[in-house]
């Protein structure tokens, strides 16, 4: 069965429509589950790959005309497949459906509501730019998902007097997530260590090459 992963380096501005009034208590905060299956089915033997991410809702009024896209990429040796967005409020017993068929791109709705993606692009991941209607983005951007399976390496490292701990994970060979994080002092006598998250680091193959490192799963 497929590990969930969870994305800790991405920030995605997704933007869907309800066709359904929701006339239920709902909340800002939500857990967004995604879901890759083979074909048509959604059958757990089927499952390829899951994802899951945290964060808030809001309305978009008419003001909000313009959202930055969202790109999400998936294996390229994935050709019919079924994505499964499951938006699940966090503090009520709501959620929302929408399932896209790749290569069609289509959408169906649940019972409950109906919603579609206005903002999001799919494409197959091939190399670490991949084209979206003449857009090239990076698949390390914060606002682009690889749903991909994964290998995770870990390495440690002592870069100018200060402690790191990086998490690259790559698929075949091409980086498509890197989580930094530094051993930071604080206090008087700097007696209070704390771990804190590293979002622009320049040491990455510096630290590789002084690091005992392995895969780790």
């Amino acid at each position: 069965m497929p590990s969930i992963k969870k994305n800790l380096t991405k920030k995605l501005f997704i933007k869907y429509s309800t066709f359904e009034h929701l006339d239920r208590n709902v909340s800002s905060s939500i857990m967004l589950s995604i879901k890759v299956y083979k074909g048509n089915s959604l059958a757990q033997q089927d499952l390829l790959h899951e994802a899951k991410l945290t964060g808030w809702r809001m309305y978009c009024g008419s003001e909000i005309i313009k959202l930055e896209k969202s790109y999400i990429v998936y294996d390229e040796t994935w050709h019919d497949i079924s994505i499964l967005f499951v938006i699940q409020d966090l503090f009520y017993d709501v959620s929302e459906t929408i399932l896209v068929k790749i290569p069609i791109q289509s959408w169906t709705s649940t019972r409950f509501a109906k919603s579609q993606l206005l903002n999001v692009q799919f494409a197959r991941f091939r190399t670490s730019v991949v084209e979206f209607h003449r857009k090239r983005v990076r698949v390390k951007d914060l606002n682009c998902l690889c749903l991909v399976p994964t290998d995770k390496r870990q390495y440690r490292c002592k870069i100018r007097g200060e402690y790191f701990s990086m998490s690259e994970h790559t698929h075949k060979d091409l980086t498509t997530d890197l989580i930094v994080q530094k051993l930071s002092k604080y206090g008087n006598e700097q007696q209070l260590y704390v771990v804190e998250r590293e979002f622009s680091f320049l040491y990455a193959n510096e630290c590789k090459k002084i690091s005992q490192s392995g895969p780790q799963s």
